[in-house]
């Protein structure tokens, strides 16, 4: 299988597994968020998965690093969903230089390399989720997040 259609095989799977019941109860406050990931079609899925839960507000998608410091710049989100492998080598400066812009600001890695997240979480983050995980790992994340 090639891996535009291996991408977009994950994305339509992460968006099936991701789109749920809107379970948003009255009051609860919306969280706004950032997905940066260099794959368009992971882009798509979790944004179009994301727009569906009660309390998200998706704020932007940014597809390399400039576009994700422009956005939170910009947009000013709450927590970004940042893909580990947005740029090669070079996540634990942009972490740091995000936390230092941003101190409040609250971010999930996501990657396909399970062996990265000892690392990704030393960087700094509020949490991990590998792309093979069940999805509900990423919702119970994001949830614990809005709860906080």
């Amino acid at each position: 299988m090639n891996s535009k259609t291996d991408g977009q095989s994950r994305s339509t799977d992460l968006l099936a597994r991701l789109s749920g019941e809107n379970n948003q109860k009255a009051g609860d406050k919306v969280m706004r968020v950032l997905v940066a990931d260099k794959h368009p079609d992971v882009r798509s899925a979790l944004t179009l998965a994301l727009e569906e839960k009660a309390g998200l507000e998706i704020v932007g998608e940014a597809a390399d690093v400039k576009a994700l410091h422009e956005y939170v710049r910009t947009a000013r989100p709450e927590l970004v969903i940042l893909e580990w492998e947005l740029a090669a080598g070079g996540m634990r400066k942009i972490i740091a230089d995000l936390r230092t812009s941003n101190p409040g600001l609250k971010i999930i890695v996501l990657s396909a390399e399970p062996q990265v997240r000892n690392e990704a979480l030393k960087s700094g983050v509020t949490g991990f989720v590998c792309k093979s995980d069940p999805p509900e790992t990423l919702i119970k994340a994001l949830e614990s997040l809005r709860i906080s």
